[in-house]
């Protein structure tokens, strides 16, 4: 199951400092770790995305917690204090681990 939602706010509005974001499942992301490695390149000075743990409730149904995860936005290139510039992802997303069972 793949669940992401993608969020823009309007111009000069933002949620934890984020105007532009996606909403999805901790698993999609391969949690902890993907969060993990964006936290160690964040304390080496080194462009990482931020994500926060949100509890997400849609048209008063509660969804539980999902990953918020910052985009390529605005609000990124600020914080991290440098101008607008294509960057390159690296990411494991489409990769499936192999079982060592046969």
């Amino acid at each position: 199951f793949f669940l992401q939602i993608k969020i823009n706010l309007r111009k000069g509005k933002s949620i934890l400092g984020m105007n532009e974001f996606s909403l999805i499942l901790h698993e999609t992301r391969s949690f902890p770790y993907n969060y993990l490695i964006e936290e160690i390149l964040g304390r080496n000075d080194l462009l990482n995305t931020m994500y926060k743990t949100v509890s997400v409730k849609f048209n008063g149904e509660n969804w539980g917690l999902m990953l918020m995860e910052e985009s390529y936005s605005d609000s990124f290139y600020a914080r991290h204090k440098i101008k607008e510039a294509p960057i390159f992802r690296f990411g494991t997303e489409h990769i499936k681990a192999k079982s060592s069972n046969p």
